[in-house]
């Protein structure tokens, strides 16, 4: 089950995906195909208010650190 949804993965980003280069600090890390979409989402302590959060969907093998830049 894991592989199908592995290889599930990959053809959506292929498809619907846009190409991105991560860098961790100043070098380069990787180049590959990420899902760029926006978002609302509760903000502070009431879900009344909302805000806009921008997601971009990875390959789950790229594993990702704190600092991480993704253009």
């Amino acid at each position: 089950m894991h592989d199908e949804l592995s290889e599930l993965n990959r053809q959506v980003l292929a498809t619907f995906g846009q190409s991105v280069v991560v860098f961790r600090g100043a070098f380069f890390l990787a180049e590959t195909r990420g899902i760029i979409s926006r978002e609302l989402v509760p903000s502070g302590q009431f879900e009344a208010v909302l805000q806009t959060v921008t997601v971009v969907t990875l390959p789950a093998n790229l594993k990702l650190q704190r600092g991480d830049e993704i253009q």
